[in-house]
C-alpha cells in the first residue's frame, strides 16, 4: 500500500519513528512482526493493529513524551486521506 508520497506504509513508518538508522529497519520490522503482520503487506489499516508493538519499541529509544509524540506521527498513518 502507498501513501501520498509513494512511499510503502512500512516506508512512512520508518520516517516518523525517529529511531536511529542502524536500528530503525529491524526494529520496527520486528514491531510489526510482534503484532502478526508482515512490514511489506502492512496497510493503513493493518497498521492501526500495530501501534501497541510500535509504542513499545519506541519506549525503549524515546522518553514517554517522545514516543507519544512519533506515535502521534505513526497513527496519523491510519487515519483517511483527506481529498
Amino acid at each position: 500500500m502507498r501513501d501520498r508520497d509513494s512511499t510503502t506504509i512500512f516506508e512512512a513508518l520508518l520516517q516518523r519513528c525517529g529511531l536511529p538508522t542502524v536500528v530503525r529497519r529491524p526494529s520496527m520490522a520486528r514491531a510489526v512482526s510482534r503484532a502478526g503482520l508482515s512490514p511489506e503487506a502492512l496497510t493503513p489499516a493493518t497498521l492501526g493493529q500495530a501501534l501497541e508493538s510500535v509504542m513499545s519499541t519506541l519506549r525503549v529509544y524515546h522518553s514517554e513524551q517522545d514516543a507519544l509524540a512519533h506515535l502521534a506521527s505513526i497513527r496519523a498513518l491510519t487515519e483517511p486521506k483527506e481529498t
